[in-house]
């Protein structure tokens, strides 16, 4: 007897999440900046519309809870995702900044859906998870769901109208857009066409400069050259962390600033410092990816028989250099520190070896010299008198 067997369609299971469609998030940062280490989320709430229009013809809505549909995180992560693929700017300029683009699911709950076929309508926007340097978007969205007998349940955002959270006819959308630095971005991040009367107040004239970069150089000074011309540098970043536990990254390169060459990622924290020579007077290390809240700490390793300073190089450098730590006691232990607000920012460190007096003071060679003269004349006049008293 000859037993057949035949394979069981797979049906979705009503009570489980099932995909109902795509949803794409972009993320436009600078050349410099790596993936942020976060998740972007949607909030799901019930419409309040009885009814909609799709094409020319309006549609009869049903109600549902919230929990009738999600969308996935769009999850983030440097050491995964490392750099975006580079990118024109809004104008066309070409490699001016990078591109991340993530699917996630439209997912459907057929069980919260009940027995109602047809439509049902969820409103959408996303959460603000206050990563430091992201501009989030403040549109607002509709996700619509058409549910079929026999069949699974479709689901597509539509752009709703900022200022009543309405359904907008013909504004199917697929992608949301965030930025993360890019100064001139292909789109705008934020599509609302009734933005508030007075935006927040920002440092910087162009509010998409929030991740920012620091050239970081090393000049020799003083009277005496003992042929060291390289020194050691330790450098890492006191990350912001917002939101806690999510541990930020950065990028560096030695040599001159060129954000087309290939930059090295390194994860913020001191156990994460990263080790640099630098040649007095050459081009220094470039850090990139720094936001307002991140604070660059720099220790010489090898400076011990100098004296180091340290300054911004910027005009106006109160706009590009905050917190610079000055300190006698931290230079003394050849350290400083300083958050970078601008892209564009400079900071020199310096060292100064001087010479050393028979005493073993140290101190440059004029005033010296005219101790030594000083003290040679006085000497003459000290003989002169002595010989007339004779």
């Amino acid at each position: 007897m000859m037993v057949m067997s035949m394979a069981m369609p797979a049906f979705a299971n009503p009570a489980n999440y099932e995909k109902a469609g795509v949803w794409k998030k972009v993320l436009y940062t600078d050349l410099i900046t790596p993936a942020p280490n976060t998740a972007f989320k949607f909030k799901i709430t019930p419409a309040t519309e009885t009814e909609v229009t799709v094409g020319t013809t309006k549609y009869q809505l049903n109600i549902a809870p919230a929990t009738a549909v999600k969308i996935q995180d769009a999850e983030f992560n440097p050491a995964i995702d490392k750099f975006g693929a580079v990118i024109a700017d809004k104008d066309g300029t070409p490699a001016q900044g990078r591109q991340f683009t993530k699917e996630v699911e439209i997912q459907v709950k057929e069980e919260d859906l009940g027995n109602k076929y047809g439509y049902f309508l969820f409103n959408m926007e996303e959460e603000k998870t206050g990563y430091q340097g992201i501009n989030y978007s403040y549109a607002k969205y509709k996700v619509l769901v058409y549910r079929e007998q026999g069949k699974e349940p479709k689901a597509f955002v539509q752009r709703a109208d900022n200022a009543t959270g309405n359904w907008m006819v013909n504004a199917k959308v697929d992608t949301i857009y965030n930025n993360y630095g890019m100064h001139v971005p292909p789109v705008n991040p934020d599509p609302n066409p009734n933005p508030g009367p007075n935006p927040d107040p920002n440092p910087n004239p162009n509010p998409n400069d929030t991740t920012h970069d620091v050239l970081i150089k090393k000049v020799r000074k003083g009277n005496i050259s003992d042929n060291k011309n390289t020194f050691k540098l330790k450098i890492y970043v006191e990350p912001d962390n917002q939101p806690a536990g999510k541990t930020e990254s950065f990028s560096y390169r030695v040599g001159p600033v060129d954000p087309t060459q290939q930059y090295t990622i390194f994860e913020g924290g001191q156990a994460n410092a990263i080790t640099v020579d630098l040649t007095a007077g050459g081009d220094g290390v470039h850090i990139g990816g720094l936001t307002v809240g991140d604070k660059v700490h720099v220790e010489e390793l090898d400076g011990t028989s100098y004296t180091m300073g340290v300054g911004s190089n910027n005009t106006n450098s109160a706009t590009y250099i905050q917190n610079l730590d000055e300190t006698a006691a931290s230079l003394a232990a050849y350290k400083t520190s300083f958050n970078s607000i601008k892209d564009g920012s400079e900071v020199t460190v310096t060292n100064t070896k001087n010479g050393v007096a028979p005493t073993g003071i140290i101190m440059n060679v004029a005033p010296y010299a005219m101790m030594l003269a000083v003290a040679g004349g006085l000497g003459v006049v000290f003989v002169n008198r002595k010989k007339e008293e004779e």
